[in-house]
């Protein structure tokens, strides 16, 4: 009895939290493995992750593996692939988008934030996130090439 009330506890810390990543390609393969690191531990209530495709690409990285992933943790995990496009407008708009439609629908009490990928990418979510009301200590940031 005690130990499930340890389980419990354990638990219970980051059933409050939401955990947001972003990325594009470069940055997909370290928010992937945060990403199951943090499914592994429940570490957070719920996950969400936003996959950028700066590049026109057939076969995204990690596409199918994030199907399958979202499919069997589906109370707390979401996955938005933003598709390709020619103007970069219109993809800042498309994940200004995405971004600001979680933290909008967000119902967990704390939010916490992981932009990796190209350093433009990253300090325009990085921007947009402070801009709509998210702190420095709620971002972390990692930069590819």
């Amino acid at each position: 009895m005690s130990e499930n009330r340890i389980i419990n506890k354990k638990n219970k810390t980051g059933n409050d939290a939401h955990y947001v990543l972003i990325a594009d390609e470069t940055g997909i393969a370290v928010a992937f493995n945060r990403l199951k690191k943090n499914l592994a531990d429940h570490s957070f209530g719920c996950i969400t992750l936003v996959y950028a495709l700066l590049n026109d690409v057939a076969n995204p990285l990690y596409k199918a593996e994030l199907q399958s992933l979202e499919k069997r943790f589906s109370n707390s995990l979401e996955v938005f692939i933003i598709s390709h496009e020619e103007k970069a407008s219109i993809m800042k708009a498309k994940i200004q988008k995405s971004i600001e439609v979680i933290i909008n629908s967000n119902i967990n009490t704390v939010m916490q934030f992981y932009a990796g990928g190209n350093a433009e990418m990253v300090e325009q979510v990085k921007k947009l996130l402070c801009f709509l009301g998210i702190k420095e200590t709620q971002i972390t940031t990692e930069y590819f090439n």
